[in-house]
């Protein structure tokens, strides 16, 4: 685990799924809650070639959709859990140090997985 402020200095790139569903009033509420929250908050992310290979499709940080031949693959993380919390945290400008970010290996297994 490292902050999102270390992965950014080491050249990683954070990448979304393609398709996702948001809750505005779940960001709304997430967004006044960051306000008043002392504690590190923590981004779920995994290897966006374990993402492509799996079928997802993803895009990064310029809203361009990634492939698994693009040739810096390797430096782009795909975020799979807390998608609300990570709009919410770009609504509040926190620094990006105070957001955790653990990179797991796989997919966390027993969930139905939809983006």
């Amino acid at each position: 685990m490292m902050t999102l402020q270390e992965l950014k200095q080491k050249g990683y790139i954070l990448c979304l799924p393609q398709k996702i569903r948001l809750d505005t009033g779940l960001i709304g509420k997430l967004t006044c809650n960051l306000h008043c929250n002392a504690n590190a908050l923590m981004l779920h992310v995994i290897p966006a070639k374990i993402f492509l290979s799996r079928g997802w499709l993803a895009v990064d940080d310029n809203g361009d959709l990634i492939s698994l031949l693009d040739t810096d693959i390797d430096r782009k993380l795909a975020l799979i859990e807390d998608i609300s919390l990570y709009f919410a945290l770009q609504q509040t400008k926190l620094p990006d140090s105070n957001i955790v970010v653990d990179i797991l290996t796989e997919m966390p297994r027993g969930k139905k997985w939809n983006f």
